[in-house]
C-alpha cells in the first residue's frame, strides 16, 4: 500500500507491464481487462478499495477486542467457550456493529464487484 502511494503512477504501470511481459501468459487479455476496469470507473475504484480496507481494519480491531473479552470472569475468553455456530453469529454481530458507514460500505463493495465483472 505504501509503495503504491509513494511511487509515481507511471512507474507502477511500467512495473506492471514488465511483469506481464515476462511472467504473464495472457498478456493481451489482462491489459484489456485493466483498460475495461479503468473505463468503468477505475479512479473511483481505488478509493472504494481503500474504504473497504479501512472498514476491514476497524472490524479486525473489534474482533480482536471481542476475542479477549471475558464477561463471566472465569479466566477463559468467551469466544473460546462458544460452539462454532454461535461463534459465527457473534463474530458477524461484532463485524456489523463495528462498521462505521454501512451504506457507504455496501456501495463500495458493489462498485468493486461491478469492476470485477
Amino acid at each position: 500500500n505504501w509503495c503504491y502511494k509513494s511511487a509515481p503512477k507511471e512507474v507502477v504501470k511500467m512495473v506492471f507491464g514488465l511483469t506481464l511481459a515476462f511472467f504473464g501468459g495472457t498478456y493481451l487479455v489482462t491489459l484489456a481487462a485493466i483498460e475495461a476496469a479503468r473505463k468503468v470507473g477505475g479512479e473511483s475504484l481505488w478509493h472504494e478499495v481503500r474504504f473497504v480496507f479501512q472498514q476491514a481494519t476497524i472490524v479486525s480491531a473489534a474482533s480482536t477486542k471481542d476475542d479477549n473479552e471475558d464477561a463471566n470472569n472465569d479466566g477463559v475468553a468467551d469466544t473460546d467457550q462458544l460452539p462454532p455456530h454461535e461463534l459465527l453469529q457473534r463474530k458477524v454481530r461484532v463485524a456489523m456493529e463495528a462498521v462505521t458507514e454501512p451504506a457507504r460500505l455496501q456501495i463500495a463493495v458493489g462498485a468493486i464487484w461491478a469492476a470485477y465483472l
